[in-house]
């Protein structure tokens, strides 16, 4: 799993912003410099076209036009706000979890029950940032909490308990689903909870995701096709051990 790497990216716009004022300073200077010589060269070509050779005046309207360039995105990147594009992150994390992670998890499956895929809904917006999703398929119904925090990853899910299964029960039947992905860095906590009455379990996974995870399709399918895998490695466990989700009502979310 990528952390994000340090190293300066030419392709990576963010990187610009965080440049000393004295390189700022120095690019604005030059590329000013080489547009002003690129127009002089250019007018003294139109007004004694003897002077220059076509090829010459090529040249220096190439290094003119590549000079406004640098000079205009340097003045848009150095006097933009990087929190402009904040309502743009909402938009992207809501289709992130929405869509991504819903087609994901219509493709789960439990073949000893006969269900190849599953209808998936959003309930819309629970707690700051995450949503809950409903997976539906015939009668059969389970709901998990999905959220991301910019480049951390939450998922949720809500098991209810018995006189018969304890939290530790639940660590043991699920200790090749969740250490599995805890070698992808997800980390696993189990905690009892009281809700409407009912006891249960709610069992909290986060894992730290790439930092253009937002801007980049193959991360995004790649964390939302691990989700469903993991989730589907839940629900057909849940089952070989006659664990009852049912929960009616109650949806999952932080506690």
């Amino acid at each position: 799993m990528a952390e994000g790497s340090s190293n300066f990216s030419l392709t990576d716009t963010r990187q610009f912003i965080y440049l000393p004022g004295w390189v700022k300073l120095s690019i604005l200077i030059v590329a000013t410099l080489l547009l002003m010589l690129a127009i002089a060269v250019v007018f003294l070509a139109f007004a004694d076209g003897q002077r220059f050779e076509q090829s010459v005046v090529l040249f220096f309207v190439s290094v003119g036009q590549s000079a406004a360039f640098i000079l205009i995105f340097f003045l848009i990147v150095s006097f933009s706000r990087r929190d402009a594009n904040v309502n743009q992150l909402h938009v992207l994390t809501d289709e992130f979890l929405r869509t991504y992670i819903a087609k994901a998890l219509a493709k789960v499956s439990i073949p000893e029950l006969n269900l190849s895929e599953f209808t998936v809904q959003d309930e819309g917006v629970k707690d700051i940032f995450g949503r809950v999703l409903k997976m539906t398929s015939g009668s059969y119904c389970f709901r998990l909490w999905v959220g991301l925090n910019v480049r951390r990853l939450f998922v949720i899910y809500f098991v209810p308990l018995t006189s018969t299964l304890g939290i530790a029960d639940l660590k043991r039947v699920y200790e090749f689903t969740f250490g599995g992905a805890g070698k992808l860095g997800y980390e696993c906590n189990f905690e009892e909870a009281h809700i409407d009455g009912k006891k249960l379990a709610s069992i909290w996974l986060t894992v730290k995701t790439e930092e253009d995870l937002l801007s980049s399709p193959q991360d995004k399918l790649f964390w939302a096709q691990d989700i469903a895998m993991m989730t589907e490695s839940f629900l057909r466990t849940a089952h070989r051990h006659r664990i009852d989700l049912t929960l009616k009502s109650i949806a999952p979310g932080p506690l």
